[in-house]
């Protein structure tokens, strides 16, 4: 497999004929500052350390770097990458990734120097000094339009901030609304609400009862759930029946272990 230039920003790949030459980082006892050092020069995350493949192209390295006294093309012993001015082409770009919300800082810094131009601008215009760059609007702009613009964009990001919140509030009202005091006029419609099951279940009216939703099994469910549970089949066993036929209530040979 090609290897790679172990620089951050080198793109250069081993392979023949593209008349560049690759070189393992130093090794052997007694170069373990050189090996530091070369390392260094690769402008890695700090304590990165280089692979036993890893190479350095001589693209990093200075022409008094090589020994050409043979028929190859040796690095010297005390060579140290030191050349990192590498054309466009062959530099690696990263990708920064952007936020929502550092996108919106950005154009709110922009903003703030457009409108700060502006404002500059308007008032050397007023005292008959005249700046050598224009900004990027109409001349004829109103002095304040810039800044109204600026706020304009705050405010409506603020809008849509509020809009977010307030759509994540009704949906944890909409799940807190999962409690028994949610499902008593579906039993009131059933007939399955006596006065006696009503008052006992007084206890219970905060209830979660989406805490049934848990898998089947005694082990999965709460003392309170067991209490609620048994209380419900004491004083109306067909309003536990038809809530068990919904959720996951404990069975009755559950509720007498």
């Amino acid at each position: 497999m090609p290897r790679q230039c172990a620089h951050a920003r080198c793109r250069n790949i081993q392979r023949k004929g593209n008349g560049l030459t690759f070189h393992l980082f130093p090794t052997s006892e007694g170069h373990e500052e050189r090996r530091r050092k070369w390392c260094i020069q690769m402008k890695r995350v700090e304590g990165w350390k280089p692979k036993p493949w890893d190479v350095v192209c001589s693209q990093h390295f200075l022409p008094v770097d090589f020994d050409l006294t043979g028929q190859t093309k040796r690095l010297r012993h005390d060579a140290v990458p030191s050349k990192f001015d590498l054309p466009e082409h062959l530099q690696k770009h990263e990708k920064k990734r952007q936020t929502q919300t550092s996108k919106r800082a950005l154009e709110e810094r922009q903003d703030d120097h457009q409108a700060h131009m502006h404002e500059s601008n308007t008032k050397s215009l007023d005292s008959g000094h005249v700046h050598s760059s224009i900004p990027d609007f109409h001349s004829y702009a109103a002095p304040d339009e810039a800044v109204g613009k600026v706020k304009l964009r705050r405010t409506e990001d603020r809008v849509a901030d509020l809009e977010l919140q307030l759509k994540n509030t009704k949906a944890r009202e909409k799940r807190c609304k999962s409690t028994l005091s949610s499902i008593e006029d579906e039993l009131k419609e059933h007939n399955l609400m006596t006065a006696e099951l009503e008052e006992k279940l007084q206890a219970y009216r905060d209830f979660p009862m989406d805490l049934f939703k848990k898998p089947k099994g005694s082990e999965a469910y709460t003392a309170e759930q067991r209490r609620f549970s048994l209380t419900l089949h004491l004083y109306g066993p067909k309003a536990y029946e038809y809530l068990r036929s919904k959720l996951n209530m404990p069975s009755t040979r559950t509720l007498r272990m």
